[in-house]
């Protein structure tokens, strides 16, 4: 029986991804999921070219048919067809299942959530607001993503209750509380590492020289170290409401860096997205440039009405 090991070229040369500036047609040992074949071939080939042959996937069977009886196939990247989706972790079930496609359906992903001028974040000599040192603004998501989020998070609708014991947690308590749901309570918490790694690590180290996720190197006397995905233990979306938690007391975060994501457009209240840049109150950074694992003061103004809702990772 001949064997034919479903190898790295394969999916090189079906995707494009690494050809990208390799156009033209190869000849291939197997195609799958979708091709064109002439209907004279199947007619000429119809008692040589099977599907079924024991103890062999179709796909496989069919290309070792494709190969005995001297036809050969190929791929090309000289034109975009389209691309194929995949259904096999598409949940019907879950509020807005398109939110949970961004590692099996990426491109599709991408299209609904990322926001428009995500992309410009990356062009050279492009100035990247600060409300204050150490601080930057990015165009991150699309108002779509904000309000599946929020969607999916008012449907599951269990806050926890901001108190300091938390049985969430591994120890039981959380020093600053706030009331919040945790991505893994929503099955995102894979998710959002991988959110963090493909669109928040790209800007984090560009902003941030001199500390990498992905490569381990000693930078500024400490050891970069690889995590992919991301380590980030604490990610949850955090409701301030007037009512309920209208603020968040000044700490410090024990995190590299941290990441917050407005979800909802304020209505009143003083609110670091709608304040005017000569109004805004300094914030404290003791360092999170120089090493690993410090801590930033973070400040916090009331809520006076409406409701707000962020993503943090830390």
């Amino acid at each position: 029986m001949e064997i034919v090991s479903r190898g790295e070229q394969f999916s090189w040369t079906s995707s494009g991804k690494h050809l990208t500036l390799i156009w033209g047609i190869w000849n291939v040992p197997f195609i799958t999921n979708v091709y064109l074949v002439k209907s004279s071939v199947l007619r000429k080939y119809s008692g040589k070219v099977t599907y079924s042959r024991p103890e062999v996937d179709p796909d496989m069977a069919f290309c070792q048919s494709l190969r005995e009886a001297g036809i050969f196939m190929h791929v090309s990247n000289e034109f975009q067809f389209g691309h194929l989706v995949n259904p096999e972790s598409y949940d019907v079930t879950k509020t807005h299942p398109d939110v949970y496609q961004v590692i099996d359906n990426k491109e599709e992903w991408e299209a609904r959530y990322l926001h428009p001028d995500y992309a410009m974040n990356f062009e050279d000599n492009r100035t990247h607001l600060q409300p204050c040192p150490d601080v930057y603004w990015f165009p991150l998501m699309s108002q779509r993503f904000c309000v599946e989020w929020i969607a999916i998070m008012e449907a599951y609708g269990k806050w926890s209750a901001g108190d300091n014991k938390d049985d969430r947690l591994p120890g039981g308590y959380e020093a600053v509380p706030t009331r919040d749901i945790h991505m893994s309570q929503v099955g995102l918490e894979r998710q959002w590492l991988h959110i963090l790694k493909e669109y928040v690590r790209p800007l984090q180290e560009m902003v941030f020289i001199g500390y990498y996720h992905n490569v381990s190197r000693v930078v500024h006397s400490f050891m970069g170290y690889y995590h992919n995905p991301p380590v980030s233990v604490m990610n949850f979306v955090v409701r301030y409401r007037p009512d309920e938690q209208p603020s968040l007391r000044p700490h410090h975060d024990a995190s590299t860096y941290t990441i917050n994501l407005a979800l909802n457009t304020p209505l009143s209240g003083r609110d670091p997205f709608s304040v005017p840049a000569s109004s805004r109150q300094p914030c404290v950074d003791n360092g999170t440039r120089r090493r690993p694992r410090t801590y930033a003061r973070i400040p916090s103004t009331p809520r006076t009405a409406s409701n707000r809702l962020l993503p943090v990772a830390s």
